[in-house]
């Protein structure tokens, strides 16, 4: 991945005692991205990673993105609650079916998780079933459920991003939504991971590329 902004590998910003260092980002500018998708969006992919929380931001912030040329193709963000934002708020993955404005032809997807470990790492995953046009948002290894339902949307379809590579602690097409942490271990698959592959990448252990699940 190329560094921008003030990204820079930090031997300080690795996971935990784990790694021995990681992407250090800062809130204003600095972000990393690759030269090109690196999966195909409207295929089934999977991406996750330990992202760092040492406060609760007070305004939406992206860790994952990829943008097309119009729309994100996804985008997994923490958004601040509205009522308390220096109390409140979580994940939020959204998703669109197809690269155009909001014009209502292709209606925003979005499923939130509300577990948030400040001044901590959380471990993220995005994961699309294209078998089942299906999204989910794992946090810490585990889907949310409550009376609402499961932090999973449906009638997702996602479309072929034409606008560069993955983003890595930014939004492409909103320069106000830099990652203030740091980022660490990210994984990208073409395919949709099942929850035990999640929950293994989640369990706390770096493994190396080989002995992924």
């Amino acid at each position: 991945m190329a560094l921008a902004g003030g990204a820079v590998i930090d031997g300080g910003a690795g996971f935990r005692y784990i790694s021995s260092a990681g992407l250090l980002l800062n809130g204003t500018g600095a972000y990393a991205q690759t030269a090109a998708p690196v999966v195909r969006t409207n295929d089934s992919f999977t991406l996750l990673g330990w992202v760092l929380n040492t406060q609760r931001p007070s305004t939406a912030r992206t860790v994952f993105s990829q943008a097309g040329a119009n729309t994100n193709v996804f985008a997994l963000r923490y958004v601040p609650d509205a009522a308390e934002p220096t109390e409140r708020g979580g994940w939020r993955l959204e998703m669109k079916n197809a690269d155009n404005a909001d014009d209502g032809q292709a209606p925003l997807r979005v499923v939130t998780h509300p577990q948030f470990n400040e001044w901590d790492w959380d471990h993220v995953a995005i994961v699309y079933d294209a078998l089942r046009d299906r999204m989910s948002l794992y946090v810490n290894g585990a889907l949310h459920q409550s009376e609402g339902g499961v932090s999973q949307e449906n009638d997702v379809l996602g479309f072929v991003a034409s606008n560069g590579g993955l983003q890595v602690g930014r939004d492409k097409l909103d320069a106000t939504q830099f990652w203030p942490h740091a980022v660490d271990d990210v994984w990208v698959y073409q395919g949709a991971l099942t929850a035990t592959q999640v929950a293994q990448l989640a369990g706390g252990d770096e493994l190396p590329t080989e002995d992924g699940p």
